[in-house]
């Protein structure tokens, strides 16, 4: 079998697909979707299945190291046996000459970090959105399984504005190295020393960093993160909770985070009325036939929810 080839140009990307389609006779192999430093991913589809897949090829240098192919394989068939609407399906893994790979759902939508960012999104919406999340990542947890990465970009949202998870955390190349994020702002203190072994708590906190991140529309990490408020007393102890510094102090599963969201959930559907749904365009338009609706007033520097509306094509 010929060597792979980075991903530098069209002509090396030619020579992949041409590669994987002689080794994969079972996938029609498409166009990437993304590359990254964590790898390329393909659209592919399964022709006996009829079934549309992600095709996630990593890094040579990723297959290298023993201990860590050794992680990946094992975590791969621990994402096998998970089964949650919250959750992207993993449906197959493995090594061609050296490089690993796992085959996934195909999920249609777009990422919070590309439909909401820099919007403060309705708090009742961001939170019904987090509530599904942390369930799914609850499952997870229960089946020994621990995210690692959790940020916008690996959190998908459905036409239906549901959430799918996907992109779980790879495990460290080796002991004593940094885990593969490019995004340590989603991660708790420590978490990227090299010698932190993730737990379920590490999770819960990136989801208040992205709670937080979408009742307010400032991005973590940004050079307003630090004056960030969250005007919802009771969301704003939650969130704080969730982001705790001392993993002690923190909830200590993603089933208690969302049990605590719902009852805020339940209380303010029962006290206040529904956002407005936007009426849907006469024409064609992108997977996310709708705007997250904006609650609060947003800063003359960030985009208005209309700005949003006529960026996906509503008006």
């Amino acid at each position: 079998m010929p060597p792979f080839y980075p991903m530098s140009s069209p002509a090396e990307h030619h020579q992949t697909l041409a590669i994987l389609a002689e080794s994969l006779p079972a996938y029609d192999f498409g166009t990437c979707i993304a590359e990254e430093g964590s790898g390329v991913r393909y659209e592919a589809r399964h022709r006996s299945l009829e079934r549309d897949v992600v095709f996630w090829l990593l890094p040579t240098r990723l297959g290298t190291d023993a201990g860590f192919r050794e992680r990946f394989q094992e975590k791969a068939r621990a994402m096998a046996r998970l089964s949650h609407p919250s959750l992207i399906r993993i449906y197959d893994s493995g090594d061609l000459a050296g490089r690993l790979y796992t085959v996934t759902e195909h999920v249609r939508g777009e990422s919070l970090r590309d439909c909401a960012r820099g919007m403060a999104v309705d708090p009742r919406q961001a939170v019904g959105i987090l509530v599904a999340a942390a369930r799914g990542l609850a499952h997870a947890h229960e089946n020994g399984v621990v995210h690692g990465d959790l940020r916008p970009a690996h959190l998908l949202i459905t036409p239906k504005f549901e959430p799918k998870i996907g992109h779980f955390g790879l495990p460290r190349v080796a002991a004593g190295t940094q885990r593969v994020t490019e995004h340590p702002e989603y991660l708790p203190p420590g978490w990227n020393d090299g010698t932190h072994e993730a737990i379920p708590s590490d999770d819960v906190f990136s989801l208040g960093v992205i709670l937080r991140e979408m009742l307010t529309g400032i991005p973590a990490g940004s050079a307003d993160a630090g004056r960030v408020h969250v005007s919802d007393a009771r969301l704003a102890e939650i969130c704080h909770r969730a982001c705790h510094s001392d993993p002690a102090s923190r909830y200590q599963d993603a089933a208690s985070f969302a049990a605590d969201l719902n009852q805020w959930l339940t209380s303010a559907e029962s006290t206040v009325e529904p956002p407005r749904t936007p009426s849907m365009p006469r024409r064609p338009v992108p997977a996310m036939a709708a705007p997250l609706p904006v609650n609060a007033k947003p800063s003359a520097k960030r985009p208005t929810s209309r700005g949003l509306l006529s960026r996906i094509g509503l008006l």
